[in-house]
């Protein structure tokens, strides 16, 4: 029961709590009579509150999602205090679907949708004009926005366990199996990723050098991982203002795709691609390169550990001695110095790669990207003694120790479903000032 401070106020606090009573049966009775009718036979009587939610609004072309997540989606059974609040959540489920639609409406009539339906034309009339090409592609495979959602649905995800290997689902975790191949893709995929190679690395011409090498590796992990890792690099670069980068040194490459990249977005940068063993995927991708018409002179490769063939130079002229023209062929002896003018990255270096790939970096005042694989705790935390984490856990935190010693001024993440190694650690070059 209610207290009350005075006699006139109850009064009043009578008459409103009859009022609420009197709703609270009203309601019931309306619900009732309208919404407790079973569905089907020995059925309970329930009300569809989420029928107003099931509405999403999602243009594909842009990949933009009006809509959020229905919250509501079991069953409220017909009793007074429920059915006053499902009818209320309705309303508001109303409300919100109205306001989302209007939304949607209006960036159909915007700008941005019509750029996209430009693009989408153009990207459609490449890809009917490539090698790519498949009758059996729905031409909406390639018009609208990529998803890592759509494609990696239904994909092997990778998996340590034996048996069948699981499939990716949009909604499940986990990562590509490495062993997936463009060539086990059907024609509707394959013209998905023909989508994603022209937007992203277009002017690489990296989907026809996938054409000319006729299968061979083409697996999709290093694919993307490759393409999105350039990507990271692009932005790297972009971000010197006044410190102009003229060589890019990819150590631990292995098969050296993210460099070759590189080399064939800027042609005046010197890239040199440093390795224990040079990979038969390097020069095969070199000669696909070649083949399509767009050979890679700025691309040289020296086999050999890069802490003993790497220097760091002193000055502007000590960088760049003996960069010539490569083609791509292997160097006898060291390579250029690193100095405040170079880009160091390696990419998933093993066990303390890494780590010296960046130390070199810090001490020639270059700029740097890493993407920490395998990471051994006595290099990255010599402190410690026990470490007592699970696997994503230590990762995280010993990527976070690597970028507090070498003074990272961006971290950054690659896909989750190519990599569960994924973290970008990165810095500027010395003399540029950080945004």
């Amino acid at each position: 029961m209610i207290k009350y401070r005075s006699y006139r106020q109850r009064p009043t606090a009578v008459l409103l709590e009859a009022s609420v009573m009197l709703l609270l049966l009203a309601a019931a009775a309306s619900a009732l009579t309208t919404q407790a009718a079973p569905s089907r036979a020995g059925s309970r009587p329930s009300l569809a509150v989420s029928e107003a939610a099931k509405l999403r609004y999602h243009c594909e072309v842009c990949s933009l999602r009006y809509a959020s997540r229905d919250a509501l989606s079991s069953s409220v059974h017909p009793c007074a205090p429920k059915l006053l609040c499902s009818r209320w959540l309705s309303g508001r489920i109303r409300s919100h679907r109205l306001a989302k639609k209007k939304h949607f409406d209006e960036h159909l009539l915007g700008r941005k949708h019509r750029e996209a339906l430009e693009r989408a034309t153009t990207f459609w009339a490449s890809y009917r004009a490539s090698g790519w090409f498949d009758h059996a592609a729905p031409q909406s495979s390639v018009e609208n926005a990529f998803s890592f959602d759509r494609f990696t649905d239904g994909l092997r995800r990778r998996t340590r366990s034996g048996g069948p290997a699981p499939t990716l689902t949009p909604h499940s975790g986990g990562c590509i199996c490495p062993s997936v191949r463009v060539s086990e893709l059907h024609a509707e995929k394959r013209a998905m990723l023909y989508r994603y190679l022209t937007e992203r690395v277009g002017d690489t011409r990296y989907a026809e050098v996938l054409l000319e090498l006729g299968g061979r590796h083409d697996r999709i992990k290093e694919i993307f991982e490759s393409v999105e890792v350039y990507l990271h690099l692009t932005a790297l670069i972009s971000r010197h203002r006044s410190v102009r980068l003229s060589a890019a040194y990819d150590l631990a490459c292995g098969h050296g795709l993210v460099g070759l990249l590189l080399a064939a977005s800027f042609p005046e940068l010197q890239v040199f691609a440093c390795d224990l063993k040079r990979r038969e995927a390097f020069s095969a991708h070199l000669d696909a390169w070649a083949a399509v018409g767009m050979p890679l002179h700025n691309v040289r490769f020296v086999e050999g550990n890069f802490t003993q063939v790497l220097s760091v130079g002193q000055g502007a002229g000590d960088e760049g001695r003996g960069a010539g023209e490569g083609g791509g062929g292997e160097e006898e002896g060291a390579l250029p110095a690193v100095g405040p003018s170079s880009l160091v990255f390696s990419i998933h270096g093993c066990t303390t790669a890494n780590n010296e790939a960046v130390e070199l970096a810090c001490r020639g005042g270059a700029a740097w990207m890493a993407v920490p694989c395998c990471l051994q705790l006595e290099s990255c935390l010599p402190a410690a003694t026990s470490m007592r984490l699970s696997d994503s856990e230590r990762y995280l935190l010993l990527c976070g120790a690597i970028g507090a010693t070498y003074g990272a001024d961006a971290i950054a993440s690659l896909e989750p479903r190519v990599t569960p190694r994924s973290v970008v650690l990165s810095r500027l070059a010395a003399g540029e000032a950080t945004s």
